[in-house]
């Protein structure tokens, strides 16, 4: 099964993540995908993690659009 984990810091040679269930996950740097940096999404297959750049470029989207939303009081659209 593979599974979704964004990169939510990096501390000196661990990577703080976070799957999608919330679970906190710890990864060695030199794991990663080379150029993954905070606020990527990677994929891991059991063995090795690979770049997820759609789901980056969507949980990135997602958290503009929130940030967005609270600056205007919370009020939303539609």
């Amino acid at each position: 099964m593979v599974q979704s984990i964004g990169i939510d810091r990096i501390e000196g040679t661990i990577a703080v993540c976070q799957e999608e269930d919330g679970t906190r996950r710890e990864i060695p740097v030199d794991l990663l995908p080379q150029g993954a940096k905070e606020g990527d999404w990677l994929l891991f297959d059991g063995k090795d993690y690979f770049p997820d750049p759609q789901q980056t470029k969507r949980k990135r989207e997602a958290a503009v659009n929130l940030f967005h939303r609270l600056k205007k009081g919370g009020r939303s659209h539609g």
